[in-house]
């Protein structure tokens, strides 16, 4: 018994012995082949360690023109600015240098371009501090973008420096071409983490209504903060959209388009249908009346644009409008969508193929907030993305009216309804008409938010039933709750 206790002893002590050489091959193993898979995913020093560390909220903007400098987050990487506009309010007009901190997630992407689009000035992109690309981008515009980078299973940060020259338009548009994607797509920002808490989601509502059109704040950075989401400019509207479509957009957004920010004015007897007629007669006089009719279009040409929604990004933000199966090319199902999509809304019934190419090929001049972007289409590429989007339309819009008569006297009137009723506040008429001065009188922000102190009750904008004289943004509860808790931040705030 004895001798056989000593083997298994003796043989236990061997097993333990073997384990312990294992792990020590296997350690050693490891540590010879780590700094080889490291080498993509880590720097040295703070750099390294900053992009390992919980990622930043949003993307941080810092902006210098002149002698000012100015600090803010957005929500998107990307900007769209005529040859006059700033990114800031505190800032002048003229050259400037923009510093964009970028961080997001790839996903299951491993390899992939990181780049941007850019118009009116030179870019560097920078990773840790290395300088990936540099280049100019004119006022052409074009898409600059840096080598294939290794992407681990976290989030990274990528800073973009962007130097205008001030001869024309700046834009910017981060963009990256994960391995085997055929085009540049919008990266995909943490900008979620803007909503990390109430008060900052009520912030970045507040931006988004272009609340301080109407309320304006009496703190000068705060209102240069919020007043950073121009609605579209109305100059030429008559032009570019059918006099039915204007009538029924200004009657209903909401039904025309879930969601948008624009409210609804004719509300609970707040504005009645003379009203209404006499402000379809003066946004018709800019440049209208359009009521040309669509006519025959070109089989081709809507063939061809069906193929560039589905290939240069329209699909990003609005869908896809046709099963992946049916584009040419032999493709395989693809799986349902998994998120919402911005509606396109009843396009043939707005506009016209001409009035449609025209706006692609050039959204900021009329959407100047810059969430519609540029996709530096040819002539001939937007006449077949527009020919392709009003024709798949025809069948389900109501044909538009072949016949409007402006008459002077209504026009007249709904000017003044436009003056009085807001749309003034937010809408501009561009630099070809004279401003239409507003003459309706708002609270301040901050008259609001002390309305707000010690009070569970919401009124104005935020009701949920809003009064005759109030506009109706159709509001969420969480919405309003979020607004609400972001006005009752304002009294102690510090500029």
């Amino acid at each position: 018994m004895t001798g056989t206790s000593s083997r298994t002893s003796l043989l236990s002590w061997l097993g333990m012995l073997g384990a312990i050489a294992v792990t020590i091959v296997v350690v050693i193993l490891f540590l010879r082949a780590a700094p080889k898979k490291m080498e993509h995913v880590a720097g040295t020093g703070q750099e390294a360690f900053d992009e390992m560390r919980q990622p930043p909220l949003g993307v941080e903007l810092v902006v210098t023109a002149g002698q000012t400098t100015v600090q803010r987050r957005l929500a998107t990487a990307a900007f769209a600015l005529s040859e006059s506009q700033t990114l800031d309010a505190r800032l002048p007009s003229g050259p400037f240098e923009a510093e964009i901190t970028v961080t997001f997630h790839s996903g299951v992407v491993r390899r992939a371009a990181i780049g941007a689009e850019v118009t009116g000035g030179t870019l560097i992109i920078k990773r840790r501090g290395e300088v990936l690309e540099s280049d100019y981008g004119g006022q052409q515009g074009r898409t600059i973008l840096a080598p294939d980078q290794y992407f681990p299973a976290r989030p990274v940060t990528f800073t973009y420096l962007f130097s205008s020259d001030a001869t024309g338009p700046a834009r910017f548009r981060a963009v990256w071409q994960p391995e085997g994607s055929t085009v540049p797509l919008p990266l995909p920002v943490l900008a979620g983490g803007v909503f990390a808490d109430q008060e900052s989601h009520g912030l970045a509502l507040v931006e988004q209504f272009n609340c301080t059109a109407c309320h304006a704040s009496d703190d000068a950075p705060l209102q240069a903060q919020l007043a950073s989401n121009p609605a579209p400019v109305l100059g030429e509207i008559g032009q570019r959209v059918r006099p039915s479509w204007i009538r029924k957009w200004i009657a209903d957004p909401q039904a025309f388009r879930p969601g948008t920010m624009m409210p609804t004015l004719f509300h609970s007897g707040r504005l009645d249908q003379e009203d209404l007629e006499d402000l379809t007669h003066f946004l018709v006089s800019m440049g209208g009346p359009n009521v040309q009719p669509h006519g025959e279009l070109s089989a081709d040409l809507v063939t061809t644009g069906m193929v560039l929604f589905h290939t240069v990004g329209c699909f990003a933000c609005h869908g896809a409008l046709e099963p992946i199966e049916q584009l040419p090319g032999n493709r395989p199902p693809g799986p349902s969508a998994g998120k919402q999509y911005t509606p396109l809304g009843p396009l043939a019934a707005k506009t016209t193929v001409d009035q449609l190419a025209a706006f692609l090929l050039d959204p900021v001049s009329v959407r100047p907030a810059g969430r519609m972007p540029s996709l530096r289409l040819t002539e001939l590429e937007a006449k077949a993305l527009a020919s392709y989007l009003i024709d798949r339309d025809m069948g389900a819009s109501d044909q538009p009216s072949s016949s409007f008569a402006l008459d002077a006297d209504r026009v007249e009137r709904g000017r003044a309804v436009f003056a009085s009723n807001g749309c003034a506040n937010c809408h501009t008429l561009g630099p070809d008409r004279p401003t239409v001065p507003s003459t309706l009188e708002s609270s301040s922000l901050e008259q609001i938010a002390e309305a707000t102190l010690g009070s569970d009750v919401v009124g104005g904008c935020l009701s949920q039933s809003p009064s005759p004289g109030t506009p109706d943004f159709e509001m969420s509860p969480t919405q309003v709750e979020a607004i609400t808790a972001f006005l009752r931040t304002i009294p102690n705030r510090q500029s």
